[in-house]
C-alpha cells in the first residue's frame, strides 16, 4: 500500500463517510498506539459516534460505523484506489 498506516485508515474512513453523504461535525481523530492496529472517533452532526478502525489481526481491512450502521466492512485498498480515481 505505501504511505503511513495510520493516514491510509483515516483517508478511507473519510472517504467512505464522504460517499454516504454523512455530514460530519467532527472529523475522526485516528490513534495508533502499536502503530499496527488504528482506530479514529468522530462524530456526526446529529451527534452520532463515527467510529473507523482497522485491527491488526485484519489489517488489510477497514470498518466504518456511524452510530449502530455500518456503513463499509471491507478492504481498505478497494476504498484507496476509489478515492484516488476520483
Amino acid at each position: 500500500m505505501g504511505g503511513d498506516r495510520l493516514a491510509e485508515v483515516r483517508y478511507a474512513g473519510n472517504d467512505v463517510l464522504l460517499e454516504e453523504g454523512i455530514e460530519i461535525l467532527t472529523a475522526p481523530v485516528c490513534t495508533s498506539p502499536d502503530e499496527i492496529a488504528v482506530t479514529c472517533e468522530g462524530e456526526t452532526m446529529d451527534g452520532e459516534p463515527i467510529r473507523v478502525e482497522s485491527t491488526a489481526d485484519a489489517q488489510d481491512d477497514v470498518l466504518v460505523t456511524v452510530g449502530d450502521r455500518t456503513l463499509y466492512d471491507g478492504s481498505l485498498l478497494a476504498v484507496l484506489d476509489r478515492g484516488s480515481s476520483g
